[in-house]
This record gives C-alpha cells, structure tokens and sequence, in this order.
C-alpha cells in the first residue's frame, strides 16, 4: 500500500523570543522521514498513494524551567480513496529536557516531544499491522 502524507496542520507558530515550537513543515518532514524508515508501506510520498495520512497537531505547550516540558498532541488520520477513515488515533507526549543551557533547553525539549509522538505513531501502526 502507497500512502500520501498530506501537510501536517495546526501546529503552533513560533515567534522570536519565544517557545520553538516545530513548523507543520518540519512536522511534515518528520513524518516521512518516520514512515520511510520503518518501511511499513510499500511506498510514502508527498503526492499520490492508495490512502491520504492527514496529521493534525492538536496542541503544543511548554512548561517549566529547569526542566523544561514540551508537550505535543496530535491526531493520526489514515483515509482511504472514498474518504473514509480507515484508521484514526491521537497521541499525547511529552518531554523534559534539563541538561542544557536556555535556548538549547527549549529547543532539546520541544524535539523531544515530537520524536516521542512519533514513536508512539510508529507503536500504533505496528500494534494494527496485519502481520501481528
């Protein structure tokens, strides 16, 4: 099966001075580079496929100082040719960085939150995949 990664929607903007939250670019970017390395499909793109995956950043946050927190929650949505949902599920992560300095905290932290979110995707896909 072929699957098209539309562009990741809704994640939050980052504005200078402020919390670095990831582009829906780099979101989209990430998402690809994870589904192309776990070869669980046949074929990922940014432009055609049997199925659409629409990725929906539903909420990024940030709390504390030493450590810093970032959350990210987001909505998995795989739909096939008819636009039904063929399979829909949300992931909640979090990560806590503490061993750097200011910006690069941040930054550690926010990063952290998007490859645990990616993970917990990965996990979800291979908990369904027929070969289980």
């Amino acid at each position: 099966m072929k699957v098209h990664v539309k562009p990741v929607t809704g994640a939050r903007e980052a504005r200078f001075g402020g919390e670095p939250f990831p582009s829906n670019e780099a979101l989209t970017q990430t998402v690809l580079l994870a589904l192309q390395k776990v070869k669980a499909f046949a074929a990922v793109s940014e432009s055609a496929g049997d199925v659409e995956l629409l990725v929906l950043v539903l909420a990024q946050d940030q709390q504390g100082f030493l450590p810093t927190t970032a959350r990210m929650v987001a909505n998995y949505k795989f739909v096939g040719r008819n636009g039904d949902t063929i399979w829909s599920e949300t992931y909640d992560t979090s990560f806590s960085a503490g061993d750097l300095g200011g910006a690069s905290r941040t930054m550690n932290a926010h990063e952290g939150a998007v490859r645990e979110n990616m993970k917990a995707f990965v996990r979800g896909l291979e908990e369904r995949s027929p070969s289980r």
